[in-house]
């Protein structure tokens, strides 16, 4: 502990040294700030490294490289192969079951609508009038519920 204490003064004096010096020269302490972070940045320094000592590798290192990019792009390539054998799958199934329910679907609107037209029909004779006569704004109205139910589902 005796080695810190001793420093402590000369690192705080080292600091409030740098402090006054950036604010002497703000626009060299500015450009400084934006250079370390553009080498902190994970991007740029990859970036960096590719324009200027990247360029110094030797063929082989640039082959042995770009073989090991290509290795790395095969394996991840038969790994999305499976995936996209599983979500082909899925999508088939899922297709099988959207068809099923459209039928199903369907079939309800038919009902519906025979349904309809046996319920308006017995009104018509509990009333007394043809059973011919059945009004074309109730039918219209039950085929406007019908087409509001397949728009929302389609």
């Amino acid at each position: 502990m005796p080695l810190l204490s001793h420093l402590s003064p000369h690192f705080s004096s080292f600091i409030a040294g740098g402090i006054l010096l950036a604010r002497e020269n703000e626009t060299t302490a500015t450009i400084a700030g934006v250079g370390l972070v553009a080498v902190i940045l994970p991007g740029t320094r990859r970036l960096l490294w590719r324009m200027t000592l990247g360029r110094l590798q030797s063929a082989e290192a640039a082959q042995k490289s770009a073989e090991l990019r290509v290795q790395s792009l095969a394996t991840r390539l038969t790994e999305h192969d499976g995936e996209v054998q599983k979500l082909s799958e899925r999508l088939a199934l899922a297709r099988q079951e959207y068809e099923r329910g459209l039928s199903k679907l369907q079939g309800a609107a038919s009902e519906l609508r025979s349904l309809s037209s046996r319920v308006e029909g017995t009104e018509r004779k509990a009333k007394g009038e043809p059973f011919d006569a059945i009004s074309r704004d109730t039918q219209g109205l039950v085929d406007a519920h019908i087409d509001i139910l397949f728009t929302t589902v389609l």
